[in-house]
């Protein structure tokens, strides 16, 4: 005589396993996904699968322990931390930025950007956040995280950002298919400086 039970337990179990045999994990591409924090004491990862931010304590840099991870938006690429405390936390699919106190190990703030954000960079008190489909670079006052204005990007979906020496941002990785616009002599993944200047914000735009 055969079990119901045991039959139905073994069919989703068969199930499952055909399931995760035929499932493909599918994440965003990560941009800066670790970032120490100024005073180099924490690690700070995006845990892009899991939308969180994790850290780890470098007292013992042979040996990183894990102390906190933090549930952030959808699926984050890049993060930057402003303070010792404050970290700023890219989410590309959930279009927005996420700012963590790392103190109270909690989001205290949300900022929104569209469309596809995927890096953040600080200079002259203010805050860069790269929207790779619109080609732009928003900016953010760092500290009150009013926005301040959106340049438009020489290229095609720009990602990933630089602080010059002289606190002038550009974007360094951009898509390729921005190939045609690029030249033979722009090598891939670098901004076509001569053709930017700096704009009222700092930024280094066409």
């Amino acid at each position: 005589m055969v079990h119901v039970p045991s039959v139905l337990s073994g069919a989703f179990l068969l199930a499952a396993l055909a399931g995760a045999q035929s499932h493909v994990n599918f994440e965003s591409g990560q941009v800066q996904p670790m970032r120490l924090t100024p005073d180099g004491r924490l690690l700070l990862v995006a845990d892009t699968t899991n939308s969180r931010l994790s850290v780890f304590d470098l007292r013992q840099p042979s040996l990183p322990q894990l102390v906190a991870e933090i549930p952030v938006g959808l699926e984050p690429v890049s993060v930057n931390a402003r303070t010792n405390d404050e970290v700023w936390v890219v989410n590309q699919v959930g279009d927005s930025v996420s700012i963590v106190s790392l103190a109270l190990g909690v989001v205290v703030d949300t900022i929104r950007v569209k469309d596809e954000p995927s890096d953040v960079v600080f200079a002259g008190g203010k805050a860069f956040v790269t929207a790779a489909t619109t080609d732009q670079v928003h900016v953010f006052d760092a500290a009150t995280r009013v926005p301040l204005g959106v340049v438009e990007v020489f290229g095609k979906d720009p990602r990933s950002l630089a602080v010059s020496p002289n606190g002038a941002v550009a974007p360094t990785r951009q898509h390729a298919a921005d190939a045609a616009a690029r030249g033979p002599d722009r090598p891939r993944g670098r901004p076509a400086v001569a053709r930017y200047h700096r704009t009222a914000h700092g930024l280094l735009a066409a």
